[in-house]
């Protein structure tokens, strides 16, 4: 535990500095492993639908400057530990974790901080825990655990703004802002991959992420008819049957309005089809109570390293235009339409390529 007051503070001023979840993640094992001199690791309880799927979001030990991102097997400002995945289940904390988990529902944490000779100490957002941080102590200090309490504090009150910030508040999906940031990653990240790759490698052999928009088709008629809480009712509907349909690794987004998105991760571009398809069939074969049958229309495009996001989602949203022009209730690809020259193409872009 430092006795410098400086340090304190400045730990505090990077963990309030962040914006995003995964960087005050980020922020809290690297704080922590520098104070306690210790191996910090972050389980992240949670995926993005909120189903329990433990995993170690970020680890540092006391010889290192910085934090590993083990989801995605990189850490921030190039450490010496990138590169390096640490899997949870090699920490055999599975039955450990679990039991943990229970005893916090009618404990407080600063009775079960001790757990098969670590630290345990959980990270909440509200009342549910969202992660637990998990130390290679034994004996932690008085002053110790308060620091541990004090950042949990810290967390859990960042954690609920940013929530506010990133979440719909009708669905509860993501949001543009948090679709715009995803969007620009994935832009990123396919471009990288692209360096790394045989540009002549057969296509089939390739899995890409796509962008897809789905809008509610004729959705004005539901406010119209039937009233604004209808309207809502067939908007919190559909974005449950998105977390239904598609899978885990899939974010999902209410873009505005009827509008929402879909950002698909690696799969070729049948699948991309099938996947939009099958979700849209879903739909159509529903009732909905007092309304009858809703459908929606679905135009996606391949997330192309050589384009930028802006572009991306236009060539999205003009599938998706065609698909509400010539009969809704459809799916339609970007690269299939321009090749078989059914919507104009941008003449800056380069030659168009069916996968």
């Amino acid at each position: 535990m430092p006795n410098n007051p400086s340090q304190l503070v400045a730990c505090f001023v990077e963990l309030t500095t962040n914006k995003e979840r995964s960087t005050l993640e980020h922020s809290v094992v690297k704080t922590l492993s520098q104070l306690l001199n210790c191996e910090v690791y972050l389980l992240q309880l949670y995926d993005d639908r909120g189903e329990y799927d433990p995993q170690i979001g970020f680890w540092q030990n006391n010889e290192s400057n910085n934090a590993v991102d083990s989801v995605n097997q990189s850490s921030n400002n190039n450490s010496g530990n990138s590169g390096n995945k640490l899997e949870f289940c090699g920490l055999g904390l599975e039955n450990t974790v679990k039991e943990y988990l229970i005893a916090l529902e009618s404990q407080p944490a600063i009775e079960l901080y001790a757990q098969d000779q670590k630290v345990f100490w959980p990270l909440y957002i509200g009342e549910s825990c969202l992660d637990i941080l998990i130390l290679e102590r034994t004996n932690p200090c008085p002053e110790e655990l308060g620091l541990l309490s004090a950042i949990g504090a810290i967390f859990a009150n960042f954690m609920e703004l940013l929530d506010a910030g990133e979440r719909d508040a009708l669905t509860g999906l993501y949001n543009r802002r948090v679709f715009d940031t995803r969007l620009n990653a994935l832009v990123e990240k396919s471009a990288h991959v692209h360096k790394q790759t045989n540009e002549r490698r057969a296509k089939s052999t390739q899995l890409f992420n796509f962008l897809g928009i789905i809008d509610i088709d004729f959705f004005k008629r539901v406010n119209d008819d039937f009233g604004h809480l209808f309207g809502d009712e067939v908007l919190l509907w559909l974005a449950q049957q998105m977390r239904q349909c598609f899978r885990n690794e899939d974010a999902l987004f209410r873009y505005g309005g009827e509008e929402f998105a879909v950002l698909l991760a690696g799969l070729n571009q049948q699948q991309a089809q099938e996947t939009f398809e099958r979700f849209r069939k879903a739909i159509s074969q529903t009732t909905f109570p007092q309304i009858g049958h809703i459908t929606v229309s679905i135009g996606y495009t391949c997330i192309d390293a050589q384009a930028n996001p802006t572009l991306l989602f236009g060539q999205a949203d003009q599938a998706l235009y065609y698909a509400k022009e010539n009969g809704r209730n459809r799916v339609e690809c970007y690269a299939k339409l321009a090749v078989e020259g059914k919507i104009e193409v941008d003449t800056d872009m380069e030659d168009i390529e069916l996968f």
